[in-house]
């Protein structure tokens, strides 16, 4: 990724003055490059790039040669789900991903085996493709499903799961149990808040405690209790979760 702010013109002037030895002029050379990464690619890619060391697992699962025929059966067996549009643009994403390793790089294999240069570009075309939601790539942490798939024994199994894991009941839990460990949260007694993404509202909780402290966005800890996340706060979310830790009593 380069800007117009990448290479910094390098500072003019002269050496410091050291008794005995005389002032010389800097000598330099500054870097103008001929393109520029768009914007809007720049901007995409810094709020991504903390994706960049976690997401090499992942990748060598989705493009070994098992798992190329195992999402063509997925994108096989999609229609006849309960919810076939739940897992199609994670499924697009992922097949993008394969045709890349296949076709798109200079010696075409699993991210495994690629070279190191290669194995970069391919993170790279992860992240600037799929659906993403500020600093969240939306269609990689979804692909979290899609590599529990690639073990189910048979068509039958695999649609059984897939119609489980896209259930709003399972997937809301699902994605609220992630926020609990986003946010190191460890204690056994919560109230929790989850509700679908389609609705962009700024639902909150308000707890009240024995003493009479109300812990909410205002007020975020007393008593012992502490609301950990906040959701849609300034904008919709995809998953929209919160939760308040309490303590019995």
């Amino acid at each position: 990724v380069v800007t117009d702010t990448t290479y910094k013109p390098a500072q003019e002037g002269w050496s410091r003055p050291e008794f005995g030895k005389a002032q010389e002029a800097y000598y330099h050379w500054t870097v103008f490059p001929s393109e520029v990464t768009r914007s809007d690619a720049a901007l995409r890619m810094e709020r991504l790039k903390n994706y960049l060391p976690q997401m090499d697992t992942r990748l060598a699962k989705l493009t070994t040669p098992e798992a190329i025929e195992s999402v063509k059966i997925m994108m096989e067996e999609q229609e006849k789900l309960q919810r076939p549009n739940h897992y199609r643009s994670v499924l697009d994403w992922v097949k993008g991903l394969q045709e890349a390793a296949v076709e798109g790089c200079s010696w075409p294999a699993p991210f495994e085996e690629q070279s190191v240069e290669d194995k970069m570009a391919f993170r790279v075309n992860a992240l600037m493709t799929g659906r993403v939601q500020g600093s969240t790539h939306l269609d990689f942490h979804q692909a979290e499903n899609i590599v529990d798939f690639l073990t189910e024994p048979s068509r039958e199994a695999l649609r059984a799961t897939m119609d489980q894991r896209s259930d709003p009941a399972y997937y809301q839990i699902s994605q609220f149990n992630r926020r609990l460990v986003e946010a190191g949260v460890t204690s056994k007694h919560m109230i929790g808040l989850v509700w679908e993404g389609q609705y962009t509202d700024d639902l909150d909780i308000h707890v009240t405690t024995p003493n009479g402290n109300v812990i909410d966005f205002d007020n975020t800890k007393g008593d012992g209790c502490q609301l950990d996340f906040d959701a849609n706060v300034n904008q919709g979310e995809a998953n929209p979760a919160e939760n308040v830790s309490v303590i019995p009593g």
